[in-house]
């Protein structure tokens, strides 16, 4: 696997470098300091995952992973921070993972092989045959196809589903418990009672706030408590 770090500070870029040599399945790194370069050097080498810190000479690091999703590149992006409020930014730009520093190296070490998995398309335990989870319903036990779950919300003590095809269903195991269930996959909770499918996230309202999703009605919009930001872009 090739990995590309892009970090204009040596220092920091020399230490992400070395805990990027731990890793086995990496046989080459290629490192850059500016943002215009790491670009160049991912369209001549196809990187297999990118390693960017926020501020970047030109460019941050948002906004090359913002080029990099817009142009399809498929290239899974990690921005580091030393400000957890660029959170938001990690979100609208649909990074990988969003780590603040001090982070330990186990924590980036597993962010950087979960990216080759999907890079791979081999996903430790998550095949797309697999991308299915078990719950409780009325009638018993029912599998729900994740890739079409738009987003999940609390009923008392039940949960409703809620489908990019509009339908719903009722699963009679909390939201807590749902969320266990979910936290390998792509979705995060945002407010005590719901939880969101982050690919059907299109942005964040500062302002009031609110965090709108695509929907099969339209775009809708929750409340994003500050308690669980972290959780929308900290994706295992």
């Amino acid at each position: 696997m090739l990995a590309l770090i892009a970090i204009s500070d040596n220092a920091l870029r020399a230490k992400v470098k070395g805990q990027l040599q731990s890793i086995a399945e990496i046989h080459q790194i290629l490192e850059s300091s500016t943002a215009e370069d790491a670009l160049f050097q991912l369209l001549e080498t196809k990187p297999d995952v990118l390693i960017a810190f926020d501020l970047l000479p030109a460019r941050n690091g948002f906004h090359l992973a913002g080029v990099i999703n817009d142009n399809q590149l498929g290239v899974p992006v990690i921005v580091l921070s030393d400000n957890p409020l660029c959170a938001i930014d990690a979100i609208r730009n649909h990074v990988h993972d969003f780590l603040v520093t001090p982070y330990s190296p186990e924590k980036l070490i597993a962010s950087v092989r979960k990216a080759f998995q999907l890079r791979s398309g081999k996903d430790e335990g998550n095949s797309t045959k697999l991308r299915k989870i078990k719950l409780a319903t009325a009638g018993g036990f029912s599998l729900f196809d994740l890739d079409k779950l738009n987003y999940c919300m609390a009923d008392r003590t039940y949960t409703t589903l809620c489908f990019l095809d509009g339908k719903e269903e009722c699963s009679t195991s909390n939201l807590g418990r749902v969320e266990k269930m979910l936290s390998a996959f792509r979705f995060a909770r945002i407010n005590r009672s719901v939880i969101v499918n982050i690919d059907a996230v299109r942005s964040i309202d500062l302002k009031r706030n609110v965090c709108i999703v695509d929907t099969f009605s339209g775009k809708k919009e929750f409340k994003v408590s500050k308690g669980y930001l972290r959780q929308v872009v900290d994706i295992k």
